[in-house]
């Protein structure tokens, strides 16, 4: 039942009251029908992947115009949601679902187009080493509405709160304390089919915003090419001397974000020193530019995050270095869209490419002959052994796909796991 000390109240009775429909079953689709079920709401969920169809989960999802339908962010620009909203029927997307439950939550949210996730993840462990307690929700993989009740519950936790474009894009009601808005760049076209569009939901959570947002410089740049300018709570990042605690590692937009980090935690009120000396020991996630291994000569880097030309941009630039060592890029993914002469510059940085999955193809005939294509069968592994055996001196392997991992993959993740396993099978 909905709280009677929520705002919110008569608007939850009212839509507890209505037939209900989820759509998508995966981790977040998973966590709203656990949501509802707590709460004892009878809800129908449809995932268009058959592989859910014994489990319960229909396919055949068709609005009916008296439903209350919530989506998972996968469901961002399909048919079933476009029929929804065309029928009239009330559509809402997590975010804004947990929020009505508990919009008195302290959260910080962060967006952008690179570094997200780290981002999220330094201010959770300098919160954690400043004496707070927070949890990390959003797109990590930790739906928000799974934190909801404890949120409700506790006012002094902190909710840390990653919002990707497709989350971000149709928010009402979800309403952060602070944003922290990393970056922009050109992703996710496939979905959002243009640059202004992808903007608009990034702008659409800053302008949710309550108290204090910081953004990075090619934000406020990207505003004014749009012809806006940023509200009066949101400003670039401090300035911090030298290279402070916690901002050593090599990528230039981490070292941008972190800035970002300490600048809203000093503007919270935490002390400058104190913000510092709680960025010791933060490391970056899994799979974003790890050395996994060394053979002779050769440096192996897993960069499976990277998912965008400026990611593995960044990635390249760091490792080849200015001695310009050999290199073997690996690329590969599903298209998202991006214009492909984005990827020129690391093109021409890696002495050779190998390319698979669904992009190659298109790399191939974008890019011709520097271009390396797996035959039916080959290995990548045993390419990689064989340019690792041709070289004398220093050298790399980047595996920076460029491109998402859900042609083969289900995850990110998934795929860095596989490229480690491999590399650790390497004689």
């Amino acid at each position: 039942m909905a709280s009677a000390l929520s705002p919110y109240g008569s608007i939850l009775e009212r839509l507890e009251l209505m037939p209900t429909a989820v759509l998508g079953y995966g981790v977040t689709g998973r966590a709203i029908s656990a949501f509802l079920g707590r709460r004892g709401i009878p809800h129908k969920i449809f995932d268009r992947n058959e592989k859910f169809l014994p489990l319960g989960v229909a396919n055949d999802f068709c609005a009916s115009g008296d439903e209350f339908v919530l989506h998972s962010p996968g469901f961002v620009g399909s048919s079933w949601l476009r029929d929804a909203r065309r029928r009239g029927c009330i559509v809402m997307g997590e975010l804004d679902y947990g929020h009505l439950h508990c919009e008195r939550a302290r959260t910080i949210a962060v967006t952008g187009t690179l570094g997200k996730t780290s981002t999220a993840m330094a201010l959770v462990h300098a919160l954690g080493a400043l004496g707070e307690r927070c949890v990390l929700s959003g797109n990590v993989g930790n739906p928000f509405i799974g934190f909801v009740d404890e949120l409700a519950r506790d006012r002094d936790l902190w909710n840390v709160c990653e919002v990707s474009s497709f989350q971000a894009c149709d928010i009402e009601y979800f309403s952060p304390d602070y944003v922290l808005w990393t970056n922009f760049s050109e992703n996710h076209l496939d979905v959002h089919c243009s640059m202004e569009n992808y903007w608009s939901a990034k702008w659409r959570l800053l302008n949710r915003c309550r108290r204090i947002a910081y953004v990075g410089e090619d934000v406020a740049v990207a505003a004014r090419s749009f012809g806006l300018q940023l509200p009066p709570f949101a400003s670039l990042p401090r300035e911090f001397l030298g290279a402070a605690a916690g901002e050593d590692h090599p990528m230039a937009h981490q070292r941008a974000n972190l800035a970002l980090v300490r600048s809203l935690l000093c503007a919270i009120g935490f002390d400058f020193s104190a913000v510092n000396a709680a960025m010791v020991g933060f490391q970056t996630p899994r799979h974003r530019l790890q050395m996994c291994r060394s053979i002779g000569s050769v440096e192996i880097w897993n960069d499976s995050k990277a998912t965008t030309a400026a990611a593995t941009m960044a990635a390249l630039r760091h490792v080849v270095g200015a001695e310009k060592m050999p290199c073997l890029w690996l690329c590969c993914g599903r298209s998202k869209g991006e214009n492909l002469e984005n990827f020129r510059l690391a093109v021409d940085i890696a002495s050779e490419v190998l390319c698979f999955g669904e992009i190659a193809g298109q790399m191939a005939e974008f890019f011709g002959e520097k271009i390396g294509l797996l035959a039916n069968g080959v290995d990548p592994f045993s390419v990689i052994g064989d340019f690792i055996g041709r070289q004398r001196d220093r050298a790399a392997v980047v595996f920076s796909p460029g491109f998402t991992s859900f042609d083969s993959f289900s995850s990110y993740a998934e795929r860095g796991a596989w490229f480690c396993d491999g590399i650790a099978k390497l004689q």
